[in-house]
């Protein structure tokens, strides 16, 4: 009987964990997409539409607001402060019309942002 009980509490403990673990990783490629989709759009800038880059921009920075407590709960202080690194410098490139610079550090910003959640995933590689 106690072994029945605590059977039970290690399996209900595993599928909290496992399950969280899903949600997260969810949520993570989540937002990853929304982010990249926006960061892909500061290309406009490569047609010289600046003020699209500029609200494209403006709107990663308000959803990078919003969801960056919740990576730096999940990721080390490093990579977080890196996205934000590259965030203002791909601001301040956008503003000084840098189209190459600009470009650049979108790309980069583009690809720190994909690598969060395929470190994250629950995957052989990442277990191992």
């Amino acid at each position: 009987k106690h072994f029945a009980k605590v059977i039970l509490i290690i399996s209900i403990l595993t599928l909290a964990i496992v399950f969280s673990g899903i949600f997260t990783n969810h949520a993570l490629r989540k937002n990853s997409k929304i982010l990249e989709e926006h960061i892909i759009r500061i290309g406009y800038a490569s047609d010289n539409n600046w003020v699209k880059a500029e609200e494209e921009l403006e709107f990663i920075n308000q959803y990078w607001n919003k969801v960056q407590k919740n990576w730096a709960m999940l990721q080390s202080h490093f990579e977080i402060d890196y996205i934000e690194s590259a965030l203002t410098r791909t601001t301040e490139y956008v503003k000084s019309r840098e189209l190459t610079l600009t470009l650049a550090e979108s790309a980069l910003l583009k690809q720190s942002i994909q690598h969060i959640p395929r470190k994250m995933a629950f995957t052989l590689e990442n277990i191992l």
